[in-house]
């Protein structure tokens, strides 16, 4: 990993003119999720427009397979990069500046990072919104659903939409069609 990270970090010397950055890290026992967190973030692509970064991602601590639990936050990195148009990537828990991605129009992503994004400012024409669900019964999960669907409707520019229910997934995963 750290031969990786290393490399990673060096990407706006012999990459300046990057437009695409997609990372998919397995997480295991050698991953440093927040060694990972620190160099994406302090990473400057002037050009780049895509950015998707696949972590597995737990619901809250560490997941039952005993590979440690923080879920990474690239809020700094995305608001880092306003050239960004279409993005896959876990927001973390700090909210995300107003001015922020304002070329935004393709997001796939957790239900609580879509409410962040969420705004008639961005343009989002395509996305992909993931419900992690521990119990289809939990009233939680009912006031998300309805949050997402009270969003939406601040989304006027909406083109293509998937809703994805999962007890686990990798974020950043496409749905079928939904890109062009």
């Amino acid at each position: 990993m750290s031969r990786f990270l290393i490399s990673l970090e060096l990407l706006p010397t012999v990459s300046p003119g990057l437009t695409v950055l997609k990372l998919d890290i397995l997480r295991g026992p050698e991953t440093h999720v927040r060694l990972l967190e620190k160099v994406v973030n302090s990473l400057r692509l002037p050009c780049l427009e895509v950015a998707s970064i696949r972590v597995p991602t737990s619901i809250q601590g560490p997941r039952r397979d005993n590979i440690p639990g923080p879920d990474p936050d690239f809020t700094p990195f995305l608001e880092a990069h306003p050239t960004l148009y279409d993005v896959s990537v876990i927001l973390g828990s700090q909210p995300l500046c107003d001015d922020a991605l304002p070329l935004l129009q393709t997001f796939a992503g957790r239900a609580d990072d879509f409410l962040k994004v969420r705004d008639s400012a961005r343009p989002i024409r395509d996305l992909a919104v993931t419900l992690f669900l521990r119990n289809y019964n939990d009233g939680r999960i009912i006031k998300r659903e309805r949050a997402v669907v009270a969003a939406l409707t601040k989304t006027p520019n909406l083109r293509r939409l998937a809703i994805i229910t999962a007890q686990f997934a990798l974020l950043g995963e496409r749905v079928r069609g939904l890109r062009t």
